[in-house]
């Protein structure tokens, strides 16, 4: 059950977090390696606060957003070594950063996603064909809902009129306000202290697009599962993976045109879809039908991690079409089932597992109505040195001592 928060006034840092499937590991993590020094803390703009994930969970607080509890916590934050907060989608958390006082230390957790807020990063994302459905998507409820009004202006001359309602409505549309949203996250990333991107090659993007101040800290989340667990479990890997949710950056409808070509591949398609947005995850489902009437597997409901593993881990080929770094922790975990691993040329994910050595493929380059990629599995050899690559990278010894020398920086730093 989540408690309210209340200061205590001895713990050393403040974790802004969400309610996500892969915060109880981190929790955990901070709490092994520096106990007694850390707060959780989820904030929203209700005064009730219902979890999924981390329901049970213990040590993790809430806060309404302008409660008293949380002008307190505003006028405390430079008592804190430092405030991490576990990704920037939060609005709540980025009026916290705005409002704080230069003294307060802040730690970004960037998970990538932050920067989908900014319209033309976002377009850049989309493939022709799906940033072409988002625009109808969008366009068309619009055009639906007030074609009669603005027509009706327009065959009569009112002119003026139509402009003035046009501009009143602009600045009530959501598009307005998200530029408003842009707008403050782009002040709240220039006044961090540090940034924990996912890669590197993440911090290399926020550094081109905004120049920020903060330094760069290595640590990452665990995956939440041993690395090794299956390593011993013969299993039938026939089937393939596409995508990790129903968002347009997944740019489904591409690698669909790309894998229906392949006519020898007789298993299933399965294509997780349990979030995301509704309208896409609709055309996704209809399109997917359509090429494989039979294969077509969507996962349209959460399912528990044990389970989701047991299903990826019947997969011989994963499909990520994403133009940026999206899902690394079900690529870490497919790499380490001995997957192939296909991803786009362009996405940081695949410059930095290519710069690590690991073994992955190009979704332009061997992909094809010939492929022989997509039917060769991995050399026990290839599965084994992914593994130990991704021991060095991401298992629980290498998340131990890089979670002690990110603290002990920071309280360096700090002097308190």
């Amino acid at each position: 059950m989540i408690i309210v928060f209340s200061m205590k006034g001895n713990e050393m840092f403040l974790h802004l977090i969400e309610d996500e499937k892969f915060m109880s590991e981190m929790i955990a993590l901070f709490k092994r390696c520096d106990p007694g020094n850390h707060q959780f803390v989820i904030m929203k703009q209700d005064a009730q606060c219902i979890l999924n994930h981390l329901n049970g969970v213990e040590n993790v607080s809430f806060i309404q957003w302008q409660s008293q509890t949380c002008q307190q916590l505003q006028t405390k934050l430079s008592n804190y070594t430092a405030v991490f907060i576990h990704g920037l989608f939060n609005p709540c958390y980025v009026e916290l950063v705005k409002k704080a006082s230069p003294e307060a230390v802040f730690v970004w957790v960037f998970w990538g996603g932050e920067l989908l807020l900014f319209d033309r990063y976002r377009s850049s994302l989309l493939l022709l064909e799906t940033r072409l459905l988002r625009l109808k998507h969008r366009a068309f409820p619009w055009l639906a809902v007030n074609f009669r009004k603005y027509g009706g202006m327009i065959r009569q001359g009112q002119f003026y009129q139509l402009i003035q309602s046009l501009f009143g409505l602009a600045k009530r549309t959501s598009a307005a306000q998200v530029s408003n949203l842009a707008t403050n996250l782009k002040d709240a990333i220039k006044r961090m202290n540090y940034i924990i991107p996912i890669i590197e090659d993440d911090f290399f993007l926020l550094q081109k697009m905004f120049s920020p101040s903060a330094k760069r800290l290595t640590w990452n989340y665990s995956v939440g599962i041993s690395l090794d667990r299956f390593k011993q479990r013969q299993v039938s890997k026939k089937n393939w993976l596409v995508g990790n949710s129903a968002h347009y950056t997944n740019n489904h409808i591409e690698i669909f045109r790309q894998l229906r070509k392949i006519k020898k591949f007789d298993a299933k398609i399965i294509v997780p879809l349990s979030y995301g947005d509704l309208r896409y995850r609709e055309t996704i489902l209809r399109t997917g039908r359509r090429f494989w009437p039979d294969r077509f597997a969507p996962l349209l409901e959460f399912m528990p991690r044990d389970r989701y593993c047991d299903l990826i881990n019947t997969c011989s080929c994963a499909f990520f079409n994403t133009r940026r770094q999206q899902a690394m922790g079900n690529i870490v975990l497919l790499l380490s089932l001995g997957v192939k691993i296909f991803l786009r040329e362009e996405n940081p994910a695949y410059r930095f597992l290519k710069r690590n050595e690991l073994a992955i493929f190009s979704i332009q380059e061997n992909i094809s109505p010939s492929s022989v990629e997509v039917f060769e599995p991995l050399s026990e050899g290839t599965v084994e040195s992914n593994r130990n690559i991704l021991r060095r990278l991401y298992g629980e010894s290498a998340q131990w001592h890089r979670t002690m020398e990110m603290l002990n920086e920071l309280k360096e730093k700090s002097g308190k």
